[in-house]
């Protein structure tokens, strides 16, 4: 026994020594746009994929151009997300048989499944498990809804079925032997619903290559998604053949995954043959309040919500408080019941503000919110939170957010610029970024309490720009305006996330 423990010594120091991995080496084949605004924007995608990946703990580069032999022999894993990402050059086809011959990983996105032509289907099929097939294949753009069919899979762990507005392909041309990993129903009539068909599949040759596909991606904001970031960071490290997948998936630069509950939006399918009866629906039936509530350890946070043209128990309930719960920091719960919300208020730090009933603001919560205030604790006002809602309330508006909206530009893209980036709350959140919401018109209030803003859109759909975060200069409590969060485009997006947590703890602060 006196000769084991100076060994186990030596070798924990050993153990403890061992030089760390290499970086996943990464290169990005993009191309020129080919879309609309806001679709197949390849640039976009390298512009702020590569340093992601980067920040992620990757060694990430990209262009435009195909990699020269030196780039692809310091390459590991080739993502191709351009039109037709198929079409070789001859001596491109050279360098890309060299690379998947010595074991290098492809992920390939959207049309870049497209290979050159018909002559070149099958070998696109052998290289990556499958191919668009020209005059076979068909598109279809709009709302779809992925299932994962394979829960074994390490790509797809913890990621919920979800819809969104992307585009699907179907009747593709695929081997046998990929590994289907998510579905997506199709316009073709089967049964009493529509057929299903392969988005996601994974394919590999034993001491070859390995690929990761990736069929969405139509639409730009989709990248945004958590859960989108986490598939493609999970199938980026499965392709590089590293045995963590989830390496490269930091929860600051991916965001929290939003539940299975939330996640699973309502989705319509339209065919053209769709029966008289409708399209079918994909729906999850959603609890209507919190059973009881009940406090822990960090800060409080009571959520509250409720009203109408959005769908608070979704997002403003589900999804933010799996946001915030992700944290680590906060005791959550959310209510839509004023009496709970007088019941309880007096025990919790901070109060986050969606709601925009009237039925909500009984006297009793009136006074609450008011009591909340005067004893200098904090306060979100959150998307329909700083709308004008109450006709009989002025008060709210003109000293608690000092000012309101009344319109918006209808649900789309827009970019959110931040004004003050050294404030606390804008903290690890990017100087622009794009979300897909609804523009609030937030005018500030003249006879109202001053706000600071932090951050502003300009509309697109009426001239203007207006505040997006800003800070109410409450003489005692400390309130923030957040305006963005009408659905999941804006609450699955990791710089919501970052701003709602930011925000909370600001209003902590001393």
């Amino acid at each position: 026994m006196r000769t084991v423990f100076p060994f186990l010594f030596v070798l924990a120091g050993f153990v403890l020594n061992l030089p760390a991995a290499e970086p996943l080496r990464v290169f990005i084949r993009s191309g020129p746009k080919s879309h609309g605004v806001g679709d197949h924007d390849y640039p976009a995608f390298l512009r702020d994929w590569v340093p992601l990946l980067n920040a992620a703990g990757a060694k990430a580069a990209g262009s435009q151009i195909f990699p020269t032999a030196a780039e692809l022999a310091e390459t590991d894993v080739l993502i191709i997300h351009r039109q037709v990402g198929g079409d070789f050059k001859p001596e491109e086809k050279v360098l890309v048989d060299a690379y998947a011959k010595r074991g290098g990983g492809f992920v390939v996105i959207h049309a870049a499944t497209l290979a050159a032509g018909d002559d070149s289907v099958l070998y696109y099929k052998d290289l990556i498990g499958g191919s668009w097939r020209h005059r076979v294949t068909k598109w279809k753009e709009g709302p779809m809804q992925l299932r994962f069919t394979d829960r074994d899979s390490l790509i797809t762990q913890g990621i919920a079925d979800f819809g969104m507005k992307d585009e699907i392909y179907y009747d593709m041309d695929l081997r046998d032997d990929i590994r289907s990993l998510a579905v997506a129903p199709t316009p073709k009539k089967k049964g009493d619903g529509f057929e299903e068909q392969t988005q996601i599949w994974t394919y590999e040759k034993a001491g070859a290559q390995r690929a990761f596909v990736f069929v969405p991606g139509h639409t730009y904001t989709n990248f945004s998604r958590s859960d989108v970031k986490t598939i493609l960071l999970r199938g980026i490290a499965w392709a590089g053949k590293r045995k963590n997948l989830d390496e490269l998936t930091k929860p600051k630069l991916v965001g929290a995954v939003i539940p299975p509950e939330v996640n699973n939006v309502t989705t319509t399918v339209v065919s053209e043959v769709a029966p008289k009866k409708g399209p079918s629906k994909v729906t999850a039936a959603l609890p209507q309040r919190a059973e009881k509530i009940e406090w822990g350890t960090g800060t409080k946070v009571f959520l509250i919500g409720g009203g109408s043209s959005h769908d608070f128990q979704r997002f403003f309930n589900l999804a933010d408080v799996a946001t915030l719960k992700a944290a680590g920091k906060f005791s959550v719960n959310y209510t839509e019941s004023p009496v709970d919300f007088v019941e309880h208020v007096k025990t919790v730090d901070v109060l986050v503000l969606s709601v925009n009933t009237p039925a909500f603001a009984t006297p009793a919560a009136r006074k609450a919110i008011f009591d909340h205030a005067a004893a200098g604790k904090g306060i979100v006002l959150l998307h329909a939170g700083v709308w004008y809602n109450y006709k009989d309330w002025p008060e709210y508006n003109r000293e608690l957010a000092g000012g309101g909206s009344r319109g918006h530009d209808r649900l789309g893209e827009y970019e959110v610029k931040v004004t003050k980036s050294e404030h606390p709350i804008m903290k690890g959140v990017p100087t622009s970024f794009r979300i897909t919401d609804e523009l609030y018109y937030f005018q500030p209030d003249s006879a109202g309490t001053p706000i600071e803003v932090l951050a502003t859109a300009t509309s697109t759909q009426r001239p203007g720009t207006y505040p997006q975060v800003f800070v109410v200069k409450n003489p005692k409590a400390r309130i923030v305006g957040l305006t963005l969060g009408h659905d999941a485009r804006a609450h699955s997006l990791p710089a919501y996330q970052q701003l709602l947590q930011n925000a909370i703890l600001w209003t902590q602060e001393k």
